[in-house]
Formats: structure tokens, sequence, C-alpha cells
């Protein structure tokens, strides 16, 4: 086994308020998800996949309930200039705490690296849509992360030599410094995209 694991328009839907609930199985699907939430709209047990309102079909939805005066949209919040609503904010914050969990338990790295001192990442590649998750430590540096994730998955590496491609780490559609340290340029559960890029 290689050791590589796969997972992985229209306005968003509305989210719920979440708290962590591990105890209780879905009551729409009865799954016993990593982390299922309570909608503290209608005290809910649902996982993530029936975690919005419209999805376990919330007994507040409009739809189910007499016909009242409409409410003011919430205030909104702007995240790397993406308006969103603050519940949204909240519901992205919670994905990514679920992306975490999904990469300590899957992700491939050195074993000496300490726990407390590992930058989970999620690292995907031109040629493949599948995604491929990865530890790294917070002390290392990007051309480090890039060398341990081409050895990992036996990719060409001419980096240490002129006039040839060379992989590099890109981020939010910008090439990450070499030199730079991996973990002051992204956070665990980051999606960067490594691919080759010519030199001339």
């Amino acid at each position: 086994s290689s050791g590589i694991n796969a997972e992985y328009g229209p306005e968003k839907q509305r989210q719920t308020d979440v708290e962590y609930q591990s105890s209780q199985p879905c009551h729409v699907c009865n799954l016993a998800d990593i982390v299922n939430v309570v909608c503290e709209e209608c005290s809910s047990v649902c996982c993530m996949s029936h975690r919005t309102l419209e999805q376990h079909n919330c007994k507040t939805l409009p739809t189910n309930q007499p016909v009242s005066k409409p409410k003011p949209p919430p205030p909104t919040s702007s995240v790397k200039g993406v308006s969103l609503k603050r519940k949204g904010a909240k519901s992205l914050a919670l994905e990514r705490k679920v992306m975490i969990m999904k990469m300590k338990n899957k992700s491939n790295g050195p074993r000496s690296v300490p726990p407390e001192e590992r930058l989970f990442i999620n690292v995907t590649r031109e040629t493949s849509t599948e995604p491929c998750y990865y530890h790294f430590s917070v002390t290392w540096s990007v051309g480090r992360c890039v060398d341990h994730v081409a050895d990992h998955l036996k990719m060409r590496n001419n980096n240490d030599k002129a006039g040839c491609d060379v992989l590099v780490m890109c981020y939010g559609g910008e090439v990450l410094p070499m030199s730079e340290v991996m973990s002051k340029v992204t956070q665990s559960g980051d999606t960067v995209l490594l691919k080759y890029q010519s030199q001339s």
C-alpha cells in the first residue's frame, strides 16, 4: 500500500450552530460519524452530511412554520475577500477541525516528528484529483516539505539542478518561497498544490 488516502454555485445553504456530539447517531441516517453535531435550532443530532437546516428538514425552517414577516439578513463578515454569514464562518471552523482529525488518522510523514509539533497539510497535484494527507514538522521549510512529498510519491525532483523544471508548492494561487517556514505561510487543515514550474 502506498499510504496515500483519498477522500474528498448557488448560494450556500444555511448552516446550523453546532457543538461536538459523538455519543449519538444522526437522527436522519442513523450514522455515528467521527464527529456528529447538534442543531441549536431544533436540538437534533446530525452527521456532517445532514448538518444544514435543509438537509435534516429542521422544524424551524419557514416551510415547517406558519408564515411570518421575513427577518432582516444577518450581518456579514469578510474572510479573504469572501462575504460570509457569521454562522457560515463558524461552520468553516468546524469543518477545518474535522478535516484535521481525518488528517491525523491518515497522514503520511515521519514518526520522529512529535504529535504536538506536526503541521497537517492536504497536498494535491495537477496530475491527480486525489488528496494526499501529510504531516510535517512546524520547523520545516517549504523546500523540505516539497522534497519529502516528492520522495514519498516518487516524483521527479530536479530542484537542485539548473535548467530543469522545479517542483513548487502553491497556496491560494501563489508559489510559496522555498526558504520560508511552512507553518508561517500555511496552517493545519490547508490544501496546497504541488506542481512543476519552468525556471525560464
